[in-house]
Parts: structure tokens; C-alpha cells; sequence
């Protein structure tokens, strides 16, 4: 396995659900974020604000991306709001540091990046649960991308203008396989971490179709990170 990965300098995280289980519910909370402010912002019922909230995530990538194009919200609003969550639930993550470490010490000029839907803030409220923050050179976030959500090409086009990395020496970790499909376009090592939990029915289609671009599958990140490191 560690020869698949010899030629790799970069090491492109998600954040959610990907650098920690699913089990720790931190969406979940950011769901219900979503689904109250679209009950607010359009005067919905609950049922009906999830389900445009559902409706926006399989459309548009992010319900970010629906809202503002159907709607033209403040993302500032939006992000401020349904990032206001309580992150104590996840326990620092010794192994995953550990792991994290080894890309730089076992690996001469090797980086480590963030590439999240979420906002720059989001993820170092998460990564200083696990207590990582320190541990990586980039996060670029939603903000940076100027709202342009992966899996859009043109959110990956302005990722790779901002890291100036090569994909072709660089892997990416994602929970989600459609956000992996331009990755393996331009020549990424590609990387599903799956849920070691029940798939929560509403992201099951998030799973359906092929997954021929997807070249590697993990459970655990950082067992994973031991084998190939």
C-alpha cells in the first residue's frame, strides 16, 4: 500500500465526517441549523424547510449554494447561524495526531490542507476538539472558494489557484464519493472514508451510483494514514 502513496506531497482533508466519525452527530446539529434558519428566512413549516433544505444540498451541492442562488441570502447570515453548534462531544483524537505528524516527519516537504464546505472558522472550532489545528498548513473553506461548494468544477479550479499544488502528487480524504469524481479528474489519489456506522437514510443517495474514481476506502483515517505513511 505505502508504495501507492510514495509520490505524494499533499494531503487534502475534508472536515466533517471525515476527520471524525459520524457517531459524534456534529452535522446533526448543524442540520437542524439549516433546516431553522430556512424555516425563518422562507416561513415554512418544519417538514417543508427540511425537505427544500434536502432539496438544495442534492441540487446545488451545498444548501448554501441553493439559498443563495434561489433566494439570494446573506451567506454571512446563513453560515453564522447554522455553524453555532457545541463541539465538546468530539474527544481529541491522539491516533489521528499521531498519524498527522508522521506525514511531515516520516515525508521531507510534505503539507497537509483543508479543503471544507464549511467556513475557515468551523473548521478550527472542530480541528481544536480533536487537537490538530496546529498540525496543517492550508484550510481553505467555503469563503475561499467564493461560495462555490465542491463538488463544482469551478470550486476545485479556484482551490487549486489558491494551494498551487500539483494534483497529480497529491491524495484527498472525503466522506462523500461525488466530491471525489473531480479530484480523480485531474489526477488525485482519491480516498472515500466511510462511515463505520448506520448511513443516515436522508445521505444514503449520497452513496448510490459508481464509484469507479474512488481508488482507496477506509473505515478509520487513521489506521489508514499508518499503512500508507
Amino acid at each position: 500500500m505505502r508504495e501507492k502513496f510514495k509520490h505524494i506531497k499533499n494531503w487534502v482533508f475534508d472536515l466533517d465526517n471525515t476527520l471524525y466519525p459520524p457517531r459524534y452527530k456534529l452535522f446533526d446539529q448543524i442540520d437542524v441549523n439549516m433546516t431553522g434558519f430556512i424555516m425563518e428566512y422562507l416561513k415554512l413549516p418544519q417538514d417543508q424547510a427540511y425537505a427544500k433544505q434536502k432539496y438544495f444540498y442534492k441540487t446545488y451541492g451545498t444548501t448554501l449554494n441553493g439559498l443563495m442562488s434561489e433566494h439570494n441570502i446573506d451567506p454571512d447570515e446563513f453560515l453564522a447561524h447554522v455553524h453555532h453548534i457545541d463541539v465538546s462531544g468530539i474527544p481529541a483524537d491522539a491516533e489521528l495526531r499521531e498519524q498527522l505528524i508522521r506525514i511531515t516527519e516520516d515525508r521531507d516537504f510534505n503539507r497537509r490542507i483543508i479543503y471544507t464546505n464549511g467556513t475557515r472558522k468551523h473548521a478550527i472550532n472542530v480541528m481544536d476538539a480533536l487537537e490538530i489545528t496546529d498540525l496543517f498548513d492550508i484550510i481553505i473553506g467555503i469563503r475561499e472558494t467564493d461560495f462555490t461548494p465542491k463538488p463544482q468544477k469551478q470550486a476545485f479550479d479556484s482551490f487549486f489557484d489558491l494551494v498551487d499544488i500539483n494534483p497529480k502528487t497529491s491524495v484527498m480524504f472525503e466522506d462523500l464519493p461525488v466530491n471525489l469524481i473531480e479530484p480523480k479528474l485531474r489526477g488525485m489519489v482519491t480516498v472515500l472514508v466511510e462511515p463505520s456506522e448506520v448511513q443516515h437514510p436522508d445521505s444514503k443517495w449520497a452513496f448510490e451510483g459508481d464509484h469507479s474514481h474512488i481508488e482507496h476506502k477506509t473505515k478509520d483515517l487513521a489506521e489508514f494514514l499508518e499503512k500508507v505513511i
